[in-house]
């Protein structure tokens, strides 16, 4: 059975505009409310930051790292985890290394 994700939009997502100052080195712990990195990704930079939601009926909150093309002005893909250190976790194994601030 699949189930809608209601999503909050935080001060970083790309909805409110990318700025400068929401960009980070890495995202941690301490800094994944309110952080984004940009890494190179198929000739396109693509800014990479955390979202949390809730899924629908369920009442269980997930933590989607995302990605949106600074080029296609487009998300490109989420993939959902249950606490923001598995998603921060995935970010550095696929990204941190790669990230331009």
């Amino acid at each position: 059975m699949n189930h809608s994700t209601e999503y909050f939009v935080p001060n970083h997502d790309p909805i409110l505009g990318i700025r400068d100052t929401n960009i980070a080195q890495s995202i941690t712990l301490d800094n994944w409310q309110r952080k984004a990195i940009v890494v190179p990704h198929e000739g396109d930079d693509v800014y990479v930051y955390i979202v949390t939601g809730e899924i629908a009926k369920l009442n269980r909150k997930v933590y989607c790292v995302t990605g949106f093309s600074l080029k296609d002005n487009k998300s490109l893909w989420s993939h959902p985890f249950l606490s923001p250190e598995e998603a921060i976790s995935w970010i550095g194994r696929h990204f941190q290394q790669q990230a331009v601030a």
